[in-house]
C-alpha cells in the first residue's frame, strides 16, 4: 500500500455557471410541457376524426344554403363566404388524425432530444449541446414537413418554436465554453 500525501491536490470538478443552471431548468420545463403536448396531440388525433365529419356537414351545409336562397344572397355575402371557406382552409388544412399523430411524434422527439441534451448540459457535457440543437431543428422543421406551408397552426407553430429554440440555443452557445468533453 502507497502512502497517501496529504498535501496531494485532487482534481476538481467543474463549477457549473449559475447561467446554465438557469438555462437548464428552463430547458426541463420546456421539455416537460413537450411531453405533455404530444399526449394531448395524440389524444386530439382521435377527435380529429370526428372533426373532418363536421367540416364535411358544415361545407355542405353552406353550400345548402347558397344554392337553395341565392336570390337571398349577395355579392357581398358570397365574397364573406367564400372568404371564411379560405381562412377555415388555411387554418385547418391538413389538420388530419395521422398528422397530428406524426406532430406528436416529432414532439415526443423534440422533447426527449432538449431533455436529453439540457441534462448533459447540466452535467457540463458537450455533447448535451448537440443534441440541444437537433431538438430544436426538429421542433422548427417538423410542423412545416408535416403540415406544409398552406397550413397556419403549423407555420405559426414552427415560427413560435424557431424564435424560442433558437434564442435558448443562442444563450447555450455563448455559454457553451464551460462545457467540456
Amino acid at each position: 500500500m502507497e502512502p497517501i500525501n496529504k498535501y496531494e491536490i485532487e482534481p476538481q470538478k467543474p463549477q457549473r455557471p449559475v447561467f446554465i443552471t438557469v438555462l437548464c431548468i428552463l430547458s426541463f420545463v420546456i421539455s416537460a410541457f413537450a411531453f405533455y403536448s404530444s399526449a394531448v396531440s395524440s389524444i386530439q388525433a382521435n377527435l380529429m376524426q370526428d372533426f373532418s365529419k363536421l367540416e364535411h356537414a358544415m361545407d355542405s351545409a353552406i353550400e345548402l344554403s347558397t344554392t337553395t336562397n341565392d336570390s337571398f344572397n349577395s355579392q357581398e355575402q358570397k365574397a364573406v363566404q367564400d372568404m371564411s371557406k379560405k381562412i377555415m382552409k388555411h387554418t385547418f388544412g391538413g389538420m388530419t388524425a395521422s398528422n397530428i399523430y406524426k406532430a406528436a411524434i416529432a414532439n415526443l422527439c423534440y422533447g426527449l432530444l432538449t431533455l436529453v441534451g439540457a441534462l448533459l448540459m447540466w452535467h457540463l457535457r458537450k455533447i448535451g449541446y448537440w443534441l440541444y440543437l437537433v431538438g430544436i431543428l426538429i421542433s422548427i422543421v417538423a410542423p412545416v414537413a408535416i403540415y406544409g406551408t398552406d397550413n397556419w397552426i403549423g407555420l405559426f407553430t414552427s415560427i413560435g418554436m424557431g424564435v424560442l429554440g433558437i434564442t435558448m440555443v443562442v444563450l447555450f452557445t455563448i455559454n457553451k465554453k464551460h462545457l467540456v468533453n
